[in-house]
């Protein structure tokens, strides 16, 4: 299945199920990685599945060396102990996960990554906000969009826009098309109004 992907994507949700489920993620690297698939992984903690020193045991050896690495400043700070300013924050988690890009998303202050050394950032988009789920994962999506097209900084942008549209509607699914999406990078800076 993974033969025709350019891409697998992750989420740390999916290893604090049960062994069975953690067993299934670590496969499906294996696989990915035998056939020459990127990875793409989401540290989506979550509290209620695990405690931060069980996640950080579990999810250290799944970071190592992915391709795309996700992971919110306070998750960061959280499970693997990170401090300190944003940027020293991306940077220990470079370090700590060997990832060839870290995506870290810092809240209303946006989103930094690091690929080669150089830091990336994206702006929040302005919204008002009318739910949080799915937020992270639109985040994701935009970033990866971008990286797939060989363009990481696009892909913060387009991560950044698409997360202001979840953000703005009901539900954890971004309702959008590309077109919106292209006029609402054209206005960056303006405050999201639908």
């Amino acid at each position: 299945l993974l033969l025709d992907t350019r891409l697998l994507h992750l989420t740390g949700i999916t290893p604090a199920l049960s062994p069975s489920c953690r067993a299934l993620t670590v496969e499906a690297m294996e696989r990915a990685r035998a056939a020459h698939v990127s990875i793409s992984f989401d540290v989506n903690y979550r509290e209620k599945l695990w405690p931060p020193d069980e996640a950080a045991d579990a999810l250290r050896p799944l970071i190592a060396g992915v391709d795309l690495l996700f992971c919110g400043q306070g998750d960061a700070q959280r499970i693997f102990g990170c401090t300190g300013a944003p940027q020293a924050v991306l940077g220990q988690l470079a370090e700590l996960s060997g990832a060839r890009t870290v995506v870290m998303s810092i809240g209303d202050g946006g989103v930094m990554a690091v690929v080669d050394g150089a830091v990336l950032t994206a702006d929040a988009v302005p919204v008002g906000i009318v739910d949080r789920l799915g937020a992270g994962d639109a985040l994701a999506a935009g970033v990866i969009d971008g990286w797939l097209d060989g363009d990481l900084a696009a892909g913060l942008r387009r991560g950044v826009v698409l997360a202001a549209l979840a953000l703005s509607q009901h539900g954890d699914m971004v309702v959008t098309t590309r077109a919106e999406m292209a006029a609402l990078l054209a206005g960056q800076g303006e405050t999201l109004k639908r």
